[in-house]
């Protein structure tokens, strides 16, 4: 009777090794989890996506690069009931004013490229300006937004108008309204895109 025990004993204990050994070696075969997810089950799953996105790079390597150029420039005309003149180097030194309403249509900053109705005014000198005016109906890739300053202020960078790349705090430039309106700028700090991207690097994420 004792051997009869014993025997049945070795024979569980036998059966439950060969069962952890088996789910061992399924549970080795799963997909391992990242913070970004599980691994492809495939062994060269990644390396395909990766040689996709850069055989895409390259495919488009020439119109990213002059869509980078662009970027280096605001040049808008329009045409309405509006006067005004201004010149800035940066948000923090300018000299500005003007008010009334026109149709616009050119290139923006932040591939705000298309056409819009300006309407309100500003006025600013040095580190001081009210903005009161906003981009509606935009076409393209305009967009709409609204600036509205109750009384003279100091910009800050913090600003939601920065932060939402609707306005450049670094651009240099000139505007001049008198029923034609003519607005040119530069975009310093696009430049850091530009030059990366020649290594095909995107920091601004904006290449197609």
């Amino acid at each position: 009777m004792k051997k009869f025990w014993a025997v049945l004993i070795l024979t569980v204990a036998m059966g439950g090794s060969i069962y952890a050994q088996q789910a061992a070696s399924l549970e080795s075969r799963k997909p391992r989890e990242t913070i970004a997810g599980a691994y492809n089950t495939s062994m060269n799953g990644g390396f395909d996506n990766n040689l996709k996105s850069f055989g895409w790079g390259l495919l488009m390597y020439v119109p990213n690069r002059l869509c980078d150029v662009l970027d280096l420039l605001t040049l808008k005309i329009g045409a309405g009931p509006k006067i005004g003149a201004g010149v800035e180097v940066t948000e923090f030194f300018q000299l500005k004013g003007e008010t009334g309403e026109a149709g616009v249509f050119g290139l923006g900053f932040d591939r705000q490229w298309g056409g819009g109705v300006y309407n309100g005014f500003s006025y600013g000198i040095l580190w001081y300006d009210r903005d009161c005016y906003g981009i509606s109906e935009a076409t393209g890739w305009q967009r709409n937004y609204e600036l509205v300053d109750r009384a003279l202020r100091i910009p800050s960078l913090s600003d939601e108008r920065y932060r939402s790349r609707d306005i450049d705090p670094w651009a240099i430039g000139v505007n001049f309204s008198l029923i034609i309106d003519l607005d040119v700028k530069f975009h310093p700090a696009a430049i850091p895109d530009l030059l990366l991207g020649i290594l095909m690097i995107d920091p601004d994420h904006d290449d197609f």
